[in-house]
């Protein structure tokens, strides 16, 4: 029995209890009690995910079969068994962890072992750690089975290479059964004391827990918010559209949460942001503690991605497409002042000057600009009527330039 795998265990006790004592197979009735409480104490402590409840359930129905047993012969239950039951039944269900952290693992042989090490070393202990390697081809994979070996916390997923979004969603579906949800990259590390912060800020009355990261530019200031504050903030870069640095409650994810394109590598974040906001129904708090340290990675995709014009029409679509119906009218603005703050239509303007035709994206913004009746600032409107060249070059010079100073000051400090 110590050598079944923990389903077969589960399945030879429903046959027991379905059967009843009469019936059963003599080979389970021939072991000691003992025997099966040990069997089921050892698969305990590496036993998780949803099953817990379900074997649970088992666990009564075998303390039913055992008393029939008693009934019909021989006092094999003492006090100091049925001790040892409840404890058994209290570590079980003990094991779903307050907090899972999903970390998506793709060529971070250099940084992996900070990362993790930092995750490990929380003071805040009830965690478990999803680490998963998305078909890294250098050592990662192997670093990460080996601190699978050393911690029980430790689960590790291996998958061929689909991409952050695909790693984040078996994270979560795989998460064992815990109350909150955090992603950390590969190639960051987080505070000691960064789950106990955030945890620490948790309760009923919150969907989202928003702590600040180090160069972050714009320091939060301590609060709370509803869903159309967070995503009006999102919208316009106040508030990290990335996945690190939050704490989400694990019912806010469904099938829908990560549904993206596998080709939709650049962004697919600020969409599972936006996402997880909508779904919320209870407010979201803010702080200004620091619970992640950002490792500026110079071979990241934020650094090496090139953005097309066929790209960024695609986003557009994803933040539109987004936005639930009952919200569109107040929210489609956020959106449109988004776009053109992440300079779309001013690029589209610099391809309809080469091409002599407007791009479908250029379109598609002017007619939402008309629909949904948005003002915008006054250098918008100039590109938008003018459409420029030498406005839409000098325009994005000054954005590069600008890029490369924010570059060089961050490799600085």
């Amino acid at each position: 029995l110590l050598s079944l795998r923990c389903a077969n265990i589960k399945q030879r006790f429903k046959m027991a209890c379905l059967l009843g004592y009469e019936q059963a197979s003599l080979p389970l009735l021939s072991l000691r009690c003992a025997n099966i409480k040990q069997a089921i104490a050892n698969r305990f402590m590496n036993f998780r995910h949803r099953d817990s409840q379900a074997l649970m359930a088992i666990v009564e129905r075998v303390k039913t079969f055992r008393r029939k047993i008693c009934s019909l012969g021989g006092d094999i239950v003492s006090s100091q068994d049925e001790q040892s039951w409840q404890q058994i039944e209290d570590r079980g269900m003990k094991q779903s962890p307050k907090i899972s952290v999903v970390v998506p693992v793709y060529k971070a042989e250099r940084f992996l072992h900070g990362c993790v090490d930092s995750i490990l070393a929380q003071t805040f202990e009830d965690f478990e750690l999803l680490l998963i390697d998305d078909g890294s081809p250098d050592s990662s994979g192997k670093i990460c089975d080996e601190y699978a070996e050393n911690d029980h916390r430790v689960r590790v997923f291996h998958i061929p290479n689909g991409g952050a979004n695909k790693a984040r969603a078996l994270g979560v579906s795989e998460s064992a059964g815990s109350e909150y949800i955090t992603f950390v990259d590969s190639d960051d590390s987080l505070p000691s004391t960064a789950l106990h912060d955030l945890y620490a800020l948790a309760g009923e009355e919150y969907d989202i827990i928003i702590g600040n990261y180090d160069r972050n530019p714009k320091q939060y200031a301590d609060g709370e918010m509803d869903k159309l504050e967070l995503v009006k903030r999102i919208y316009a870069y106040s508030i990290a559209s990335s996945p690190y640095a939050k704490l989400f409650r694990r019912e806010l994810f469904d099938e829908e949460t990560f549904d993206l394109p596998r080709n939709f590598v650049m962004g697919e974040d600020f969409i599972m942001n936006l996402r997880l906001a909508f779904a919320c129904d209870r407010k979201i708090r803010i702080a200004h503690t620091v619970v992640y340290h950002y490792n500026d990675n110079t071979e990241g995709i934020m650094n090496t991605f090139n953005y097309t014009l066929d790209y960024l029409g695609r986003s557009y679509h994803f933040k539109k497409s987004v936005i639930p119906e009952p919200y569109r009218e107040r929210c489609m603005p956020y959106c449109i002042a988004n776009v053109l703050m992440m300079n779309h239509v001013i690029v589209g303007h610099y391809y309809y000057h080469k091409t002599r035709e407007r791009t479908q994206l250029h379109l598609q913004v002017i007619e939402d600009i008309r629909n949904y009746g948005y003002k915008g600032q006054w250098w918008e409107r100039f590109a938008l009527r003018f459409a420029n060249p030498m406005f839409s070059r000098l325009y994005l010079g000054i954005r590069a330039m600008t890029q490369w100073l924010k570059r060089m000051k961050r490799r600085w400090i």
